[in-house]
């Protein structure tokens, strides 16, 4: 059961002098969601991939800030926001959970974090993410070396071309890796009413290549119109038109 405390910013310049330490937590002072017990908990704010695998590995499991309250030993998730680094791959995603209720605030946020990091690390790049499996899937896609803003085009065809079992008003797709081998894509679908897990729809890897040699030797300028960002959301442009 998730509880929501207040949007902590950590600051532009705090966020990336973060690359060079240990990732960071801070102490909350919240209390229980179920028996209204004061509680003093620490939560992970920082994620330094190559530093601590493992929250990589809570955050796939929903793991990540799990505490138990002492009075009722009632389990439940923190939601705040997490800024999760890769140095080694050169990208970070900032993870939001309120960010759809306040988007023009968090992307001005955003893209203040954005040119900071381009100042110093101009190869560095950074993604925004609103939901916990958005997270998981921005760090799949950028592990893999793919190109976000075509993932999303990937997902508008298959919403497109498949409204019977990708129907834009009813579920969210999520890419989730190669299946089989890398002759395909993975996207599982998501009942956008229940949160759960509905299926699997495998997009072949030539489809894809297809799709990147569009926009070969004009590189992100049509995806970046179609995609501006910096939240992408390939359902909500089909919800939009």
């Amino acid at each position: 059961m998730p509880a929501t405390t207040e949007a902590m910013g950590l600051g532009a310049r705090g966020r990336m002098a973060d690359h060079e330490g240990m990732s960071r937590t801070r102490l909350h002072d919240i209390r229980c969601p179920k028996c209204g017990e004061p509680m003093r908990v620490e939560v992970r704010e920082v994620i330094h991939a190559a530093d601590e695998p493992e929250l990589r590995d809570a955050i796939f499991a929903d793991r990540l800030n799990v505490v138990e309250c002492d009075a009722c030993h009632w389990r439940f998730r923190i939601d705040t926001p997490v800024f999760y680094l890769d140095p080694g791959r050169r990208f970070a995603v900032w993870w939001v959970p309120d960010g759809a209720n306040r988007k023009e605030e968090v992307a001005e946020q955003f893209r203040a974090m954005e040119s900071s990091c381009a100042a110093a690390a101009p190869d560095f790049r950074m993604h925004l993410a609103y939901e916990r499996r958005e997270l998981v899937e921005r760090i799949l896609v950028c592990e893999a070396g793919l190109d976000p803003r075509l993932i999303e085009y990937v997902k508008y065809m298959i919403h497109s071309r498949n409204p019977s079992r990708a129907d834009p008003a009813a579920c969210r797709l999520y890419y989730a890796g190669e299946a089989g081998g890398p002759g395909h894509l993975r996207f599982v679908v998501v009942d956008t009413a229940t949160g759960r897990l509905t299926g699997a729809l495998d997009y072949p890897r030539e489809g894809f290549e297809a799709a990147a040699g569009l926009f070969q030797g004009r590189p992100s300028a049509p995806l970046t119109e179609l995609f501006p960002g910096p939240h992408l959301d390939a359902r909500q442009l089909l919800q939009d038109a």
